[in-house]
């Protein structure tokens, strides 16, 4: 497998993860770290989410592949956070 990772900003020591089998897959380019304004966040911290472009080795196909955590407990922010 190959991976990227993204820390989470404050003082938390978890974060973020995308992992894909190197025999399927190779990545275009590098991550991509998408900070999002403090309002969004708790605390004063930001929201933070992942992305990366992957190439797939046995179909002539590209997927762009993003994560982050949703704040389940906030509407508003679950939607900020997706329209960005």
């Amino acid at each position: 497998y190959d991976a990227v990772w993204l820390k989470r900003t404050g003082t938390k020591e978890d974060g973020l993860a995308i992992l894909w089998k190197r025999a399927k897959f190779a990545a275009l380019g590098s991550k991509e770290e998408l900070l999002f304004n403090e309002k969004l966040g708790k605390n004063g911290e930001n929201r933070v989410a992942l992305g990366i472009c992957l190439q797939s080795l046995d179909l002539a196909r590209r997927v762009s592949v993003v994560t982050t955590h949703l704040d389940y407990k906030r509407a508003h922010v679950q939607k900020d956070m997706c329209q960005l």
